[in-house]
């Protein structure tokens, strides 16, 4: 009876196995493959955020150009199409126009420098250290790359073409217009839109 009882005891398991836990070095990789995953989620949030940006900066750069196209073709001043022609850029000073609302009497020259006026301060306050060009150029893209560029080829043959440019990743949110950022902030290297307006001003 004896020899039974102590079989019996032998054969059950000891308490302390059945609660055994994870050791340390589990619980450390499981953290560490935790953050691996949260690190790549994280990654895919933000490119998914940047994607988001560029495409609502997109978004906005297609409508002001639009905008100033409809401009340009409705306001053309005889003999030329001054003053819709111009490079402005992010820290650049606002050209001088007089207040043509609230029923002031301005003649079409001040009502295009005032509409030029308001649509530049649309662009600051939609795209990132914004740049502007409407130039005549007959061949906006490069031919080599193949990518848009600044520069225009000129010429009273070459039709008139609006070009928008901005930061690609803004630190910040939209530009401030009150207050212009100093010269040294980097300004986008080429245009991300290209919008032709159409035939040259007779």
């Amino acid at each position: 009876m004896l020899r039974h009882l102590n079989s019996s005891s032998a054969s059950r398991p000891a308490p302390y196995a059945a609660l055994r836990g994870f050791t340390l070095i589990e619980v450390l990789m499981a953290v560490f493959v935790l953050a691996i995953a949260l690190t790549g989620m994280m990654r895919m949030h933000l490119n998914a955020l940047r994607a988001q940006r560029q495409s609502s900066y997109q978004i906005s750069a297609t409508q002001l150009a639009s905008d100033m196209a409809e401009m340009i073709r409705a306001w053309r001043a005889p003999g030329g199409d001054h003053p819709f022609l111009f490079d402005y850029q992010h820290g650049d000073a606002m050209p001088a126009a007089n207040d043509c609302t609230g029923g002031a009497l301005c003649d079409p020259n001040a009502l295009r420098q005032f509409g030029i006026a308001q649509w530049l301060q649309a662009v600051q306050a939609a795209l990132p250290m914004a740049r502007v060009r409407i130039c005549r150029d007959a061949a906006p893209w490069d031919s080599s790359s193949g990518s848009a560029q600044w520069p225009c080829s000129g010429g009273a043959g070459a039709g008139i073409v609006i070009k928008l440019g901005w930061r690609a990743q803004a630190s910040g949110g939209a530009a401030s217009v009150t207050e212009p950022a100093p010269k040294q902030i980097p300004t986008p290297r080429g245009p991300q839109l290209i919008l032709q307006v159409g035939e040259p001003a007779s």
